[in-house]
């Protein structure tokens, strides 16, 4: 539809935080896990106090998990470093709603998406409205596979192009800020997806046959 470019800043659509250092993310960053945010992704290993992810569903920032999110500094330069985060989720998907959302349709998701694969799929919300993304989406295993299925037939559902022709290929290459940022990871990351794919720069082969 023309209305979000993978090149624009995620301020373009958060214009709250227009100004701000975080500006510099663009929505490729937030798609490859790039943005550059310090954030910590720490569940049972680490240590619960200075866990970003259990703070924004559980703590401090659950309320207002857009502005958690974009609270914390931009310590790297967006787009060159990896790092996997539940907040880029939630962040992609709030910047993609607000991008998509009409005075008509607020819950965009569903009628350029799940309704027409017929998909029954649920976002939890935060108090402010941000839909999760990252976490806590239910949906059957079923409404799953039909997901899927539409990645498996280049974006197309019953004769109807539904993502962007070229977007699943694209989507699922490996990123650019993945092979240097990851040294510890068995398989390539795209736009938010797990690949069964080699890691670029690193001896090793794809991890299922």
């Amino acid at each position: 539809a023309g209305k979000l470019s993978v090149d624009d800043s995620i301020c373009k659509y958060l214009t709250e935080f227009a100004g701000r250092d975080q500006c510099r993310i663009k929505v490729h960053d937030v798609l490859t896990f790039a943005t550059g945010l310090q954030w910590a992704e720490e569940y049972e290993g680490g240590n619960y106090q200075t866990s970003s992810v259990l703070a924004m569903l559980f703590g401090s920032g659950h309320v207002d998990q857009l502005g958690h999110i974009l609270g914390h500094k931009v310590e790297a330069t967006p787009g060159s470093r990896w790092q996997y985060s539940t907040g880029d989720a939630e962040l992609l998907s709030e910047v993609v709603r607000r991008a998509m959302t009409t005075e008509k349709n607020s819950d965009i998701f569903w009628p350029m998406l799940f309704d027409k694969i017929g998909a029954n799929v649920v976002f939890e919300q935060d108090a402010r409205g941000t839909p999760g993304g990252g976490a806590f989406v239910y949906a059957t295993p079923r409404d799953f596979a039909k997901f899927g299925y539409l990645m498996l037939n280049d974006g197309c559902w019953n004769d109807e192009r539904i993502l962007p022709e070229g977007w699943v290929k694209t989507s699922t290459t490996p990123s650019e800020a993945f092979p240097s940022a990851a040294p510890d990871e068995d398989t390539a990351s795209g736009y938010m997806w797990w690949l069964n794919a080699p890691v670029a720069k690193k001896d090793n082969a794809r991890p299922w046959k």
